[in-house]
C-alpha cells in the first residue's frame, strides 16, 4: 500500500510561499479583477510564458498556449529533446495571446487577447474560442469582447454536450456553460488559478486558490476548502471516473489523490510549473512546463523525460 503523506507541512510551506509571492502563484498575467501577477521570465525563444498545455490523443502532438501564440511539439514519444527555439510555431503565424486553454477529444477551447498584428481588428478580450484544426484557425463561440478566461476546464455531459467552466479575469468569478459554450451562467466569485472537472460526477469542480484547493459540489455555484488537501498550484483530473486528482504545489511536489489512498506524494518537478496537463489517452502522460522546458512522466512524476529544453 503506498504511503499516505501528511500534507500539513507541505500545505504550510506552499501557503507561505504563495503569501510571499502571490503575484506568481495566482496568475501569470495582470487581470482586471485585482488578481495581478507577474509572469515568470520569458525564455530565449519566441514561446515566452506558457499558459496551457494539451495533447492530441491521436497524434501525440503536444500543444503549447503562450503569450507568443500556439506552438507544437512533434510528438510526446520523441526520442530526444529539442530546443524550445526549434518548436514549430506560432501556428498559422498568429501571435494570439491564448490565456485560457484546454483540449478534449482533439478539440481546442481557448481565450485571451489578439496578437499585435490583429489588435486593430479584433476585440481586446476574445471570449471563448474553439479550434478543430490544431490551432490553424479559431472560431468565436461566445462572449467576444466581454470576457478573458484565464483558465478553462471541459468535460462531456451525458447528453453529449461539452460542459465548460471558465475563470473570468474580467469579472473575477467562475462562469459555467452546459451547452458547449453557447450560453453562460455566473458562478462563485473566487480568485482561481486552475480549474478541473470530475468527469465521473456531474457538477463536481475543483479550483486552486491562495487559500488552498477548493471543491464545488454544485456546479461552480459555491466552493469550499477541500479537507486534507495539499495547497496545490495546478490540478487536473485523472480522467478515470473515480474522482482521482493529480496536482503540483509551488515547491514542485507532485500529489495524487485516489479513492483508495487519499493524497500522496508521487514525485517532483524542477522549479515552479507554468502549465500542466494530464492525458489518460496518451499512456497516462503527465506533461509540464517548468524550468527544464517541457517534460513528460508516465509514472505520476516519479521519473521524467524532457521533450523540449529551454
Amino acid at each position: 500500500m503506498p504511503r499516505i503523506s501528511d500534507t500539513r507541512p507541505h500545505r504550510f510551506l506552499a501557503l507561505a510561499t504563495v503569501a510571499l509571492a502571490s503575484s506568481a502563484a495566482i496568475s501569470g498575467c495582470a487581470t482586471t479583477s485585482g488578481t495581478v501577477g507577474a509572469a515568470p521570465a520569458q525564455s530565449a525563444s519566441d514561446v515566452g510564458h506558457i499558459h496551457g498545455l494539451g495533447v492530441d490523443p491521436d497524434t501525440g502532438i503536444v500543444f503549447l498556449a503562450s503569450h507568443g501564440g500556439m506552438f507544437e511539439l512533434p510528438s510526446i514519444d520523441a526520442d530526444a529533446p529539442i530546443p524550445m527555439t526549434d518548436l514549430a510555431g506560432p501556428i498559422a503565424g498568429r501571435a494570439q495571446d491564448t490565456m485560457g486553454f484546454t483540449m478534449i477529444e482533439g478539440r481546442m477551447f481557448g481565450s485571451g487577447h489578439p496578437g499585435p498584428d490583429e489588435a486593430a481588428t479584433r476585440p481586446a478580450n476574445l471570449g471563448l474560442l474553439t479550434s478543430t484544426d490544431s490551432a490553424k484557425s479559431w472560431d468565436s463561440l461566445s462572449l467576444s469582447g466581454e470576457v478573458d478566461f484565464h483558465d478553462i476546464a471541459v468535460a462531456r455531459t451525458a447528453a453529449g454536450e461539452f460542459e465548460l467552466y471558465g475563470y473570468s479575469a474580467t469579472t473575477g468569478h467562475v462562469m459555467i456553460s452546459r451547452d458547449s459554450g453557447s450560453s453562460w451562467a455566473s458562478g462563485a466569485t473566487l480568485a482561481i488559478r486552475d480549474l478541473t472537472i470530475d468527469p465521473g460526477a456531474g457538477g463536481i469542480v475543483y479550483g486552486t486558490t491562495e487559500g488552498g484547493l477548493m471543491e464545488s459540489a454544485d456546479g461552480g455555484a459555491t466552493f469550499s476548502p477541500m479537507a486534507g488537501a495539499p495547497a496545490l498550484y495546478l490540478v487536473e483530473s485523472l480522467q478515470d471516473g473515480t474522482g482521482g486528482l493529480i496536482g503540483v504545489d509551488v515547491s514542485g511536489t507532485v500529489w495524487v489523490r485516489t479513492t483508495t489512498d487519499g493524497w500522496r506524494e508521487t514525485g517532483s518537478t524542477t522549479g515552479l510549473v507554468e502549465a500542466m496537463t494530464y492525458s489518460s489517452a496518451a499512456s497516462g502522460n503527465l506533461v509540464v512546463a517548468d524550468d527544464r522546458g517541457i517534460s513528460t512522466s508516465e509514472d505520476l512524476g516519479a521519473t521524467w523525460r524532457v521533450l523540449a529544453t529551454r
